[in-house]
């Protein structure tokens, strides 16, 4: 309940390294404070100005993007030259670091439900320079259209928000106990349609915004009960290792069952969950 009713911190980090220095300083000439990251080594924290009014915002030098949010894109492992597939990608700020990490040589779907929030992430990438993206209108409730496998798949899923309280405050008055049941079953079809376009050997995130575990492990066992043959989840050290800060333990955000979970008041960042999902099958 104090975490929820605390300002929560504003996270950054850069999407143009080459601009870095530039970045900070139009930061601060906005009246920003920029201090490292809470659990990144690449994230900022901004205290006070007005981040947005910054050239840095409107050249799309930096995003703004919640720490525990960055670290589920890095989750992905998205390495150059991938193809990578965000089913859930609005409003695009996961999508612009896989995009980064896959590199002009790769490419990423960013799709989404609703045409008009992918008419709106299409600008947003475009105002960045982003050229790897192509933004794309479907239903991930129905079986996925791609005559293709991908090498990487992010399904951060539709959620109740709950570990976003401090942040969207509306949530308390409008969630109810009966919408976690039809969340659940939402999450585990979309997770279900997912899994089939993931190449062999290729890794699958799914996350949530969510602290409920009727959205996250509840939900990742339901859609694995039957694949398990096929599909495991995998302890995400290396990737976690890679992007943390040297003073922050691995041990403190993934738990023995291997899952990635962030919680307010230890944290200081949204709480998220992920599943590290990895295709067991042999590459023909």
């Amino acid at each position: 309940l104090g975490a929820n009713n605390r300002v929560p911190a504003l996270s950054a980090y850069v999407l143009d390294p080459e601009r870095r220095e530039e970045a900070i300083a139009s930061l601060q000439q906005a009246g920003c404070e920029v201090k490292p990251g809470l659990l990144l080594r690449d994230a900022w924290t901004l205290h006070g100005g007005n981040p947005a009014a910054s050239k840095a915002m409107r050249n799309s030098w930096v995003a703004i993007q919640d720490e525990a949010s960055q670290a589920v894109a890095h989750l992905v492992s998205v390495v150059p030259g991938n193809t990578v597939l965000d089913l859930c990608a609005a409003p695009g700020g996961k999508a612009l670091l896989l995009s980064l990490a896959a590199g002009p040589q790769g490419h990423v779907i960013a799709a989404d439900l609703h045409a008009h929030r992918v008419r709106a992430m299409a600008e947003r990438f475009k105002r960045a320079g982003v050229r790897n993206i192509e933004c794309i209108a479907l239903d991930g409730m129905q079986p996925l259209p791609f005559g293709r496998q991908f090498d990487r798949i992010l399904v951060d899923a539709p959620c109740s928000g709950t570990g976003t309280l401090a942040r969207h405050p509306e949530i308390r008055w409008r969630l109810r106990a009966e919408d976690l049941t039809d969340l659940h079953a939402r999450q585990v079809n979309l997770l279900r349609n997912a899994l089939p376009a993931l190449a062999p050997g290729g890794r699958l995130v799914y996350s949530t915004c969510s602290l409920e575990p009727e959205e996250n492990e509840f939900a990742v066992n339901e859609a694995l009960r039957d694949a398990l043959d096929e599909f495991r989840v995998v302890t995400p050290r290396g990737a976690l290792q890679r992007v943390l800060r040297e003073d922050i333990a691995i041990e403190r955000l993934i738990g023995a069952d291997g899952f990635f979970e962030t919680f307010p008041p230890k944290d200081g960042t949204d709480g998220f969950f992920a599943a590290v999902i990895e295709n067991n099958t042999k590459q023909l």
